[in-house]
């Protein structure tokens, strides 16, 4: 009955899509005593505004030393003594408020905080988790200043302040342990379009906060200048922690991907000096570089690809697209206007991933060979550090980091690894900034020496239709004693379809081509873990059936010779 005034301490940087979302928090809260909202922005190229009689915004053009400076300043800024951190990147349901002071005035404390959280990451819901979760908490401003308030870092600046909390008071941070039903706090990882100030290093946090939203502004992602702020959430977050309740799992919500995906400038590799450039190629070949464009009903994407690598190609290089029976017409502005060094090969049946890529080598002139798929997006002078790395010793085979077209803030992967027995491959992080081996490459991009491509053999012309075409290279190139790289410091992004484009591939066909890779280069003990793994599907006879009727027993004894 008793409901003291509550500040609410909202410092935020350069993220107004999840400001609206914390600020909709806020208002939905149930609390029946006063409350307000202070919102503390330092991001001077945003002037926040929000007319509400329980939200306070205050802009200003000098940023803050640290995290923990801004939020001692929130403080100053709040009217009343009840003091509560609202995170701008997280959700707090409507009873948290009333639960919280309801609980610390219940333990007569000065300081209140549920051990628990649901956790939100990459569209995964989950938990009640434990961690420290200083966002869900709430404390006395009196212990706040004998505490002497947050100190003046940015990591660690909040276990940092519960640690001189409970110098003073022994148990006053201790945490309160809640019913899944009655946790208030969803805590938010990864997939929120944002930064998370916790995944950048010291001792630069606050320039490398800067740094990423500032290529949000110049991606025109982030809004600048006046912003009047519409609170509002982006999923029904009452319904979706109910449906976790009931059934142990919850469905967010997705809105359908644009298409095409917007088009960003991707920062391009330090470039090398016209001489330096130049040296990258020994000359042995009529062209420099070609790049093999196989294409399967791309729609508008083809065209974009195309025109990107005719942009930055070097001189005396060539493109190739090999139209892969497609039926949308993708491939008709060539037709319809002609391109220097650009060659278009028609296919009267479809081919398969493999096969258009070889029918593309047989026309190509370059010293060095590009296989990508005819759905990404490039960097200005892409080609110089992989010309480079493949001029080391032994590199046989080297490619990109991959990220997701239309998306500025994507994680790049840089190669991959087989995990597991049925040879399914996961994406790698990015270990270092140099190029360096990796077990395989993903197929949306890779380049070899034309030299290479004839000693130890292009794709393999046994796999039909789609799947495990570039695992297979990989694994054989590694064998016949050329290296596979990754050089980091190019990045291309790349359309993930969720159809497959190849009309007619069925499962079979896939396990087929996890069984061929198999027999053709595998001991007797991996053979055995590989077939123990798939033997359990349905389709794992006909699959089979199919392997060893083919060619793989003579082409294994061909690699064996």
């Amino acid at each position: 009955q008793d409901a003291p005034p509550v500040s609410c301490l909202c410092p935020t940087y350069g993220r107004v899509a999840l400001l609206e979302e914390a600020i909709q928090s806020f208002l939905r809260q149930d609390y029946p005593g006063p409350k307000e909202l202070i919102i503390l922005n330092d991001y001077a190229a945003q002037t926040l505004q929000f007319d509400h009689p329980e939200v306070t915004v205050v802009n200003t053009q000098q940023r803050f030393g640290s995290i923990g400076e801004k939020y001692k300043a929130a403080v100053e800024l709040a009217a009343h003594d009840l003091l509560v951190p609202w995170h701008d990147d997280d959700i707090y349901l409507p009873h948290r408020l009333s639960l919280s002071v309801a609980l610390l005035q219940k333990q007569k404390r000065t300081f209140f905080k549920a051990e628990q959280a649901w956790f939100l990451n990459d569209g995964k819901f989950s938990g009640p988790d434990i961690n420290v979760f200083h966002g869900g908490s709430c404390w006395t401003r009196a212990l706040f200043e004998e505490a002497q308030g947050y100190p003046s870092k940015d990591l660690g600046y909040d276990i940092e302040f519960e640690e001189r909390c409970r110098q003073f008071h022994a148990d006053a941070v201790r945490p309160y342990s809640l019913r899944a039903e009655d946790v208030y706090y969803i805590y938010r990882w990864g997939g929120t379009g944002s930064y998370h100030a916790s995944t950048f290093g010291q001792p630069d946090l606050l320039q490398q906060v800067a740094d990423f939203v500032e290529n949000r502004a110049n991606w025109g992602l982030e809004p600048q200048g006046d912003i009047k702020l519409n609170p509002r959430w982006r999923q029904d977050y009452m319904a979706l922690v109910q449906e976790f309740l009931q059934t142990g799992k919850a469905k967010l919500s997705e809105e359908e991907p644009e298409f095409p995906p917007p088009f960003f400038i991707i920062p391009s590799p330090e470039p090398l000096s016209a001489e330096a450039a130049a040296q990258l190629f020994r000359g042995d070949y009529p062209a420099n570089l070609s790049v093999v464009l196989p294409a399967a009903n791309e729609s508008v994407l083809l065209q974009r690809t195309v025109e990107q690598f005719a942009k930055t190609l070097p001189p005396n290089s060539e493109i190739i697209v090999v139209d892969n029976g497609s039926t949308d017409g993708c491939a008709n502005f060539l037709l319809a206007e002609p391109q220097a060094n650009v060659t278009l090969i028609q296919t009267s049946e479809a081919l398969g991933v493999a096969g258009a890529r070889n029918r593309g080598l047989l026309q190509a002139q370059g010293e060095v060979v590009v296989f990508a798929d005819s759905h990404i997006d490039v960097p200005e002078n892409w080609w110089q550090p992989l010309v480079a790395t493949l001029n080391r010793p032994h590199v046989g085979l080297v490619g990109p980091g991959i990220g997701i077209m239309g998306n500025p803030n994507t994680t790049f992967a840089y190669g991959q690894r087989i995990a597991e027995p049925n040879l399914r491959t996961e994406w790698l992080p990015k270990k270092e900034e140099e190029p360096y081996a990796v077990p395989a490459l993903g197929g949306g991009f890779m380049a070899m020496r034309h030299d290479t491509l004839k000693a130890a053999g292009a794709f393999d012309d046994g796999m039909p239709k789609w799947g495990l075409e570039d695992t297979e290279i990989c694994i054989r190139y590694w064998l016949l004693g050329y290296e596979v790289w990754t050089a980091p410091s190019v990045n291309i992004m790349h359309y993930f379809r969720k159809d497959r484009p190849y009309s007619g591939v069925q499962v079979k066909h896939v396990t087929h081509n996890v069984l061929r890779t198999a027999l053709l280069h595998f001991g007797q003990s991996r053979i055995a873990r590989v077939v123990k793994a798939l033997q359990e599907r349905p389709e794992f006879s006909d699959a089979m059936s199919l392997t060893v009727d083919t060619d793989v027993w003579c082409r294994r004894a061909e690699l064996n010779a």
